[in-house]
């Protein structure tokens, strides 16, 4: 910038020296008009060798990230003071010219030997709005700004005309009616819109930021190009693989094994044949059966890759004599005991699991909606902290047509330390909402078949009118209608984000727990349950007092009894049933 300010002082003092000289000659009774053109043409070079080291010493002090404000101000207002100097000196001159030319037109017989000094045109820069060259343009219409002899409504066009067409200047300029009360206001709208110090300063500092992303993201493509071009095949085959590779996660998160490399058993999945798999031996023959099918396998030979009508393998049962292997035969003894077994093993499940009035569960009703088909359906819903999922059962997927967003492959660990075989689960989003409306979230869920049995609703009691006193409601209390299933599972992956920590301890036992959803009840009934339950285990007490310890030793022992030290299966069942009529009674509320 030094270098550029050098350069200018010779330029700025030749331009001085002309002006100096051209105003003499003006000032003179009857100037000379060739001397006129020539210290006019002399001081048009100057001037135009002067813009263009102004343009340049601009240019470097907003390349400076340093320049101040009051710098900016004072090498405006020196590139100001010789552009009037011009413009001064350039309008006297014309005017002299007008009237000398006036003065030839009038008189006849001039002599036309006088010379006639023709200026070149200035041409008048147009503005469109861009503050880097708000400096130039102030510049030439500062001239026009200050010239007394104009109206306000003069200058107020020629404004107009300055400014580009469909620009932003233009748009500050045309949004003032053309009145000599607008003017000074246009004038100190774009002044305060374009004509700021610190705006002029930013301008250059954004355009460096600019220059230098572009510089960025064109070497970004560059190095792109060349690592394309020799062709990275190690980076393209660990994207592969990354993709391809799909973790297997546990429900419960307690199985972390890793899967064999070759997996030859089609029921386990381990390093063996399937027709010597152990597990194999302790499944039914349904469940064999069934996962023959899943792994697409061979009935006869239990290998993947073909159908029964095509094996060639000469298996023969030594059991049956026909084309299985014996784990696949329904003569085998261990293919009934374990149906039998399982049967036996459902229906113990199935009443171990029913729910009684005596203990309830955290149940509540809420609203599920699929947003993108507009439906919606009241439900019920169990919050189990104990699963680490959350699920929603298929049926009401169906219903509301939710689509997939993923698949999970999960191990559920089982009560008793039992693990299931690997399951696939369709991954949701979906649209909770609390059954007043209040509250709504989305949550991802799992789906699966059927969440759990039966769970019986709260049923009424004491604890209902006492909840309602403290203005609780709760949303799943019993009222003799149909006993829905559950659709809904919420585990610890939410339901730690919509408990409010509000709970309420009843008199007679139970506890009411807030979540945003509603309002929860869960516990033991301690008031008229637990009466009948001491009954019961009254009954049972009486009941074994009247055997002796001989008896007892004997009924642990399946099928080793002697008819005459025990009763018959009709008298015991006389006996119980009359003691239960004796015992039991329905209180006032039909429990």
């Amino acid at each position: 910038m030094s270098a550029y300010k050098t350069q200018r002082g010779p330029i700025r003092t030749a331009f001085t020296k002309a002006i100096t000289e051209l105003t003499t000659e003006l000032d003179k009774e009857e100037p000379d008009g060739t001397i006129l053109q020539q210290l006019a043409l002399r001081l048009e070079g100057h001037h135009s060798k002067l813009l263009q080291v102004n343009d340049k010493v601009e240019e470097a002090l907003l390349k400076a990230g340093d320049t101040t404000a009051e710098e900016f101000a004072s090498e405006y207002a020196s590139v100001v003071e010789y552009k009037e100097k011009f413009t001064d000196v350039t309008l006297r001159l014309k005017e002299v010219m007008e009237e000398e030319e006036t003065s030839e037109a009038s008189s006849s017989g001039s002599s036309k030997s006088k010379s006639k000094i023709r200026l070149p045109k200035l041409e008048f820069k147009k503005y469109g709005g861009d503050p880097r060259e708000w400096l130039s343009f102030w510049g030439q219409f500062k001239s026009i700004h200050e010239n007394e002899s104009m109206s306000p409504e003069e200058k107020f066009q020629y404004l107009c005309q300055a400014t580009t067409d469909n620009s932003r200047a233009r748009a500050i300029v045309g949004s003032y009616p053309p009145t000599a009360e607008n003017y000074p206001k246009v004038i100190e709208s774009l002044k305060s819109r374009f004509g700021r110090d610190e705006i002029l300063i930013e301008v250059n500092r954004l355009s460096h930021l600019m220059e230098f992303l572009r510089v960025e993201v064109e070497s970004d493509v560059r190095i792109k190009m060349a690592q394309t071009g020799f062709g990275n095949a190690s980076s393209k085959k660990e994207k592969y693989l990354t993709e391809k590779s799909d973790p297997v996660s546990t429900a419960a998160e307690l199985y972390n094994g890793d899967s064999p490399v070759q997996k030859t058993c089609i029921f386990c999945e381990k390093k063996h044949n399937s027709q010597d798999c152990y597990q194999a031996a302790k499944m039914s023959l349904d469940s064999k059966k069934k996962k023959v099918q899943e792994k697409r396998a061979c009935f006869i030979c239990l290998r993947v890759g073909h159908i029964s009508k095509s094996c060639k393998s000469k298996v023969k049962c030594p059991l049956c004599g026909r084309l299985h292997h014996a784990t696949m035969c329904p003569e085998n003894p261990k293919n009934k005991v374990e149906s039998a077994t399982s049967e036996s093993a459902s229906a113990d499940t199935s009443m171990s699991n029913y729910s009684h009035h005596d203990v309830m569960l955290q149940t509540l009703e809420i609203r599920i909606s699929n947003k993108a088909k507009n439906e919606e359906r009241l439900v019920r819903a169990v919050i189990d902290t104990g699963s680490q999922r959350s699920y929603v059962s298929k049926k009401a997927v169906q219903v509301l047509g939710f689509k997939p967003i993923g698949e999970k492959r999960i191990m559920h660990s089982l009560f008793g330390g039992q693990q299931t075989d690997e399951q696939r689960h369709k991954l949701f989003e979906i649209a909770l909402q609390s059954k007043d409306r209040q509250f709504h979230c989305k949550i991802m869920v799992l789906d699966q078949e059927k969440i759990c049995g039966k769970i019986s609703r709260v049923p009424q009691g004491p604890w209902v009118k006492e909840l309602k006193g403290a203005g609780i409601e709760l949303t799943d209390v019993d009222v003799d209608d149909e006993l829905r299933d559950i659709h809904v599972l919420i585990g610890a992956d939410v339901a730690g984000d919509l408990l409010t920590g509000n709970l309420y301890r009843t008199s007679s036992g139970p506890v009411a727990i807030e979540t945003r959803l509603g309002w929860t009840l869960m516990g033991k009934n301690k008031s008229t349950r637990m009466g009948q339950d001491g009954n019961s285990l009254i009954a049972t007490s009486l009941h074994v007092g009247d055997l002796d310890i001989q008896a007892l030793w004997k009924l642990d022992v399946i099928g080793i009894k002697d008819p005459c030290e025990t009763k018959t299966r009709e008298e015991l069942m006389e006996s119980a049933s009359t003691h239960f009529k004796e015992n039991v009674k329905i209180n006032s509320q039909k429990r």
